[in-house]
């Protein structure tokens, strides 16, 4: 075999080197176009909720429409941003392959709802379209670019910044008009939903006041299932972050609790007086009322679902069906029993993996120490409180906040554990 001479050696550094940089120009027009498509989804989040915030303060119902549009296009935008990123979606955690299945069966299920009103058939495929393309949006996201993970967890602060005055503005002005407030009370999982981006955030002061904002959100909303929620998270949150530092209790978190005694407290107080002592009836009143009549409402769903025949029970009656079936007209107020009765027992055992892998996860993540953990513990216990006495799987612009959540976490971490060594226990944010 002869030498290779100078000139073929040339030629053939020149083709590496210029193929390398026809990576690095591809990789950044791509990084330029994912960061079109971020911007664009954002902007989305931010103009939906002004929008819901605005009708419910104006009492337009005509704004449901253009909610919908705003879905619409937002589901356009993330499928269009798969479709360039397609190559990330290999070598799939389960999880994320559930989520592929759900979306799979959620459109299924649509076409089982037409029987009750065709016209709404194009609502119901938006709708189910925006959570699991949320999630996967945002796994691919970060798949792409996981430097990305500070500037978006400030977007999501932003986003609280902004919802919050405008959550007081409808409140004092339904307050000043003397009407029921109940549209103002579901609004406040625009707020609660955020709390696991609140506590991602790095530094101690900002993820504080992160946290005393949504508090005094929950307390002026007055819902209780927000509130249990909210306590149980930051209960989970405190807990298993201080096991992750191996620091039960030391002078600073003692100081902390105390701080925030001091500050909750007074504005429960003084929420209390504004509203004429309703928050503290509404507490009160919990159990005389049977949860709002959720009781009733569990009853009549149970008995509807017993009256159904084998195939319903199987693959369900149709998306969004069990208010289309209740006289009340409202829905299940429980996420399982409506999953049951939608979805069939096929979308139930899809539902249970959703949770177990959930927990499998974050045991995964408490185990090996990771910083993404008690934020992934706390988002969890939101998850399953609300799911458990209210409705979220079917609030899409609402869960989406969990969804995008867990997208991000799940490619970060999965990238993480194939990059670290055996022996790393101890996984930290990129600030």
């Amino acid at each position: 075999m002869g030498i290779p001479n100078e000139s073929h050696l040339s030629r053939k550094y020149e083709k590496v080197i210029t193929g390398n940089l026809r990576q690095g120009s591809a990789k950044k027009n791509n990084t330029s176009i994912n960061a079109v498509f971020s911007y664009a989804v954002f902007i989305n989040y931010f103009v939906f909720v002004l929008i819901t915030i605005y009708s419910n303060s104006s009492f337009e119902a005509d704004y449901a429409f253009n909610l919908i549009k705003i879905l619409a296009f937002s589901d356009i935008l993330m499928l269009s941003f798969l479709s360039i990123n397609y190559r990330y979606l290999s070598s799939l955690p389960s999880f994320v392959i559930l989520v592929f299945i759900w979306l799979f069966w959620m459109v299924t299920t649509c076409l089982l709802a037409l029987k009750y009103n065709a016209s709404d058939l194009r609502y119901s495929f938006v709708e189910v379209l925006y959570c699991p393309l949320s999630f996967l949006f945002f796994f691919v996201l970060f798949k792409s670019n996981q430097t990305l993970l500070s500037k978006i967890n400030i977007v999501f602060l932003i986003l609280l910044a902004f919802i919050f005055p405008l959550f007081v503005l409808e409140f004092n002005f339904r307050k000043t008009l003397l009407v029921d407030s109940f549209s103002v009370m579901r609004d406040i999982y625009f707020f609660i939903l955020l709390l696991p981006w609140v506590l991602l955030y790095p530094k101690v002061q900002w993820k504080s006041v992160g946290i005393v904002v949504i508090i005094f959100a929950v307390l002026l909303a007055m819902k209780r299932t927000a509130l249990l929620a909210l306590v149980l998270a930051l209960v989970v949150y405190f807990l298993s972050e201080r096991i992750r530092v191996r620091k039960l209790i030391d002078w600073r978190f003692v100081v902390g609790i105390c701080l925030f005694a001091a500050i909750i407290f007074p504005l429960y107080s003084y929420i209390d007086t504004q509203t004429n002592s309703y928050l503290s009836s509404r507490i009160s009143s919990s159990i005389d009322d049977k949860g709002s009549g959720r009781l009733d409402i569990y009853n009549e769903v149970i008995k509807l679902q017993s009256e159904s025949t084998i195939d319903a029970w199987v693959i369900g009656h149709g998306h969004n069906t069990v208010i289309r079936s209740l006289p009340s007209g409202l829905s299940a107020h429980n996420d399982w029993l409506e999953i049951l009765f939608d979805y069939g027992l096929v979308g139930l055992a899809l539902y249970s993996c959703f949770h177990l892998l959930l927990m499998h996860k974050i045991l995964q993540l408490l185990k090996q120490r990771s910083y993404y953990g008690p934020p992934m513990a706390a988002s969890y216990c939101l998850f399953f409180m609300i799911s458990l006495t209210s409705h979220l799987v079917l609030y899409a612009s609402y869960f989406a906040y969990l969804m995008a959540f867990w997208g991000s976490i799940f490619a970060i971490s999965e990238s993480e554990n194939n990059s670290l060594p055996r022996t790393a226990t101890f996984t930290h944010i990129s600030s």
